[in-house]
């Protein structure tokens, strides 16, 4: 028996392995298989951009992985975050939001078949170790890797590893095709080993932190494609331009003589090498006429390659560049990899995406009235290079026109990329907080210039948001002769209890959320009859009573008193209306006097009067309907008509 259930478990499982197809490459140590090719998940497998979606998904069809917004760190010998080990033909794409790799003493990415990089976003890989293929990425087993429209950042430290190498034994090979890659190593040299280097329409900047070693090393096969250029040296101008060139064999370039010679064994020394398309200044790459325009006035019709890595700054304010206060949209400041700063004040800035710019720290944006579309910029952010200052200054709150302010989303990721969000409030300057729930004080939230910059003169507005800790003490507002119109942003003020806003120029107020309210001055304000319909209709039951002071007969500007009806409807919601009689004020009724023919209680006699009866009669409206019964028989019907017609005839 114990015989028979030993032989039904070896089946069972043996069965259970069957079932599954493993597709011969994992991603944070997952195996991906038949079973979990939809929705691979993994303890290692994390958000990059926290409170965002993140998802690894395959494709067996196309033998295309698609990594979305996805952060993988990894520690120990062979932990590896993307590890191919016999899925030929792989394409590994990164869509939308950037991913980030990383291990600890071997390489994140280890390639062992022919795999194929692409992407929208940026993909930074870090490696700190010390094991044998603690590269950014290792390629073995004859291997051809290609990178294609993809934009990587790989930094190795802790070692004098290659940031990128191969076995050198098995023949394997690296492509460049309209890519942008850069690649460092602290120690050794940025790419190393390959039988073969193809650089096609692609970017590269290769950084060695040694002042002993070469950026490229071991190569064979160096090719560098039409309007390919390379530049030897960090800020040196083009030695050379090479189009349509290849070279076989080791060798090394003089950098005095300006061509190759065949002695060593390696290529092209110097602590950073740059190799560049000519990115052609078109609309294409640069759809905004007028950003096109400037870089086509400083670097003419093509983007060389040291003009590419040279722009660290762009200050709209200096001379020649005023005109780039019309800029909406920076697509193409991309091109500029080494970009670190945008001072864009006063500009229209609608439009900035920095993938590419790794290097970038420090944003002012001050006094923009087209408003940064900021869930664009804070998923295209980059983590602060070490050593800088992350700062975005892109509020200020005495301007009259002004950007948005971020949603507590918004400024989490920004936050999380080591940026401080800055807002200015005269002479002051304030740091958001992404810790606590806020309110922005921005013309979204609160439409009416007036209250705005009252509410930032407050205690608590001064850094032009209501934290929930701050809103929860306040208790009230003092806003009377401000010329405030719209009261649009005070619902999220819910623990008021008294509002002077008398003497504005209110037509209605929505007050439903601020059911704390227990006294209300709206004198000598615009609002009319259908206003306080609004009012009412809006308006909760309160639990407590609301005294509103409503109506003050005077030379002033007035409201319209509220009628017996709207009277009877607010006491019905625990509202009472005063209005001021002589010398004090008295609760207003909602019993009109009794007048022959004055149906809908408003003190005379009119048309509108019919008009109620009509409408209770062939609609069943009795909103307007206070003394219906003008016949005196005891119901409404057409007699009822028939008197009030007769008392207007004859007045």
């Amino acid at each position: 028996m114990k015989k028979l259930f030993t032989l039904f478990t070896l089946i069972v499982i043996i069965f259970t392995a069957q079932a599954s197809t493993y597709y011969g490459f994992k991603i944070g140590g997952v195996a991906v298989n038949s079973d979990n090719y939809t929705n691979v998940r993994g303890s290692n497998i994390k958000a990059n951009i926290e409170d965002q979606p993140y998802s690894v998904v395959y494709d067996p069809s196309t033998k295309t992985v698609t990594l979305n917004n996805v952060k993988i760190v990894r520690t120990g010998n062979d932990n590896r975050c993307i590890y191919n080990e016999s899925c030929d033909g792989l394409t590994v794409y990164f869509s939308t939001n950037n991913s980030y790799l990383s291990s600890t003493t071997c390489a994140p990415i280890r390639l062992e078949a022919n795999t194929t990089f692409t992407c929208e976003a940026l993909v930074q890989v870090s490696v700190y170790g010390a094991d044998g293929d603690a590269n950014c990425l290792y390629a073995t087993d004859g291997a051809t890797v290609t990178f294609d429209h993809a934009t990587f950042y790989m930094y190795l430290s802790g070692n004098s590893n290659p940031a990128i190498s191969c076995s050198s034994t098995t023949d394997e090979k690296i492509i460049f095709h309209h890519s942008r890659v850069y690649a460092r190593s602290a120690g050794g040299s940025a790419l190393s080993r390959f039988s073969s280097v193809t650089s096609d329409g692609s970017a590269l900047l290769l950084r060695t932190g040694s002042e002993t070693a070469f950026a490229m090393s071991n190569v064979k096969s160096f090719t560098l494609h039409t309007y390919s250029t390379m530049t030897i040296g960090y800020g040196i101008n083009p030695i050379n331009s090479f189009t349509n060139y290849s070279y076989f064999g080791t060798a090394t370039f003089s950098s005095s003589q300006k061509t190759f010679v065949n002695a060593g064994n390696d290529v092209l020394p110097g602590r950073d090498i740059i190799i560049s398309q000519r990115i052609p200044v078109n609309e294409s790459n640069f759809p905004d006429a007028t950003f096109r325009s400037w870089v086509t006035e400083k670097y003419g019709s093509n983007l060389e390659t040291y003009e590419i890595f040279e722009r660290r700054t762009i200050n709209i304010e200096t001379a020649g560049n005023e005109v780039l206060k019309n800029v909406e949209d920076w697509t193409g400041i991309n091109y500029f990899f080494c970009f670190r700063r945008l001072w864009d004040q006063g500009g229209k800035t609608k439009i900035l995406r920095l993938f590419s710019n790794r290097e970038f720290y420090h944003l002012k944006c001050y006094d923009n009235p087209a408003g940064i579309t900021w869930a664009g910029l804070a998923s295209s952010l980059n983590p602060v290079p070490s050593g800088k200052e992350g700062l975005i200054e892109a509020f200020n709150a005495t301007a009259a026109e002004r950007n948005q302010l971020p949603t507590r989303s918004q400024l989490g990721v920004i936050k999380s990329n080591g940026f401080d969000f800055i807002v200015k409030n005269g002479n002051q300057t304030y740091s958001l907080n992404a810790l606590q729930d806020y309110w922005p004080i921005d013309y979204a939230h609160f439409p009416d210039d007036a209250f705005r910059t009252y509410l930032f003169g407050t205690a608590q507005g001064l850094d032009a948001v209501v934290y929930d800790s701050e809103n929860a003490s306040i208790n009230g507002f003092d806003i009377k002769n401000m010329n405030i119109a719209d009261l649009t942003g005070i619902e999220g003020f819910k623990n008021i209890q008294h509002l002077y806003c008398y003497q504005n120029k209110l037509s209605t107020l929505n007050l439903s959320q601020n059911t704390k309210l227990t006294l209300l001055y709206c004198y000598w304000n615009k609002i009319k009859s259908e206003g306080w319909d609004q009012f009412i209709a809006s308006a909760p039951t309160f639990s407590t009573r609301l005294d509103v002071y409503c109506y003050y007969p005077s030379s002033a500007e007035q409201n319209d008193p509220p009628t017996y009806v709207q009277v009877a409807q607010a006491k019905a919601k625990n509202i009472h209306f005063y209005q001021r009689v002589n010398y004090g004020w008295e609760e207003m009724s909602d019993t009109p006097p009794v007048v022959p023919g004055d149906v809908n209680g408003d003190g005379v006699v009119t048309s509108a009067d019919i008009t109620a009866l009509y409408d209770y009669l062939l609609n069943n409206d009795a909103t307007h309907i206070v003394n219906g019964d003008q016949s005196g028989d005891g119901t409404i019907t057409s007699a009822d008509i028939t008197a009030v017609y007769t008392i207007l005839l004859n007045s």
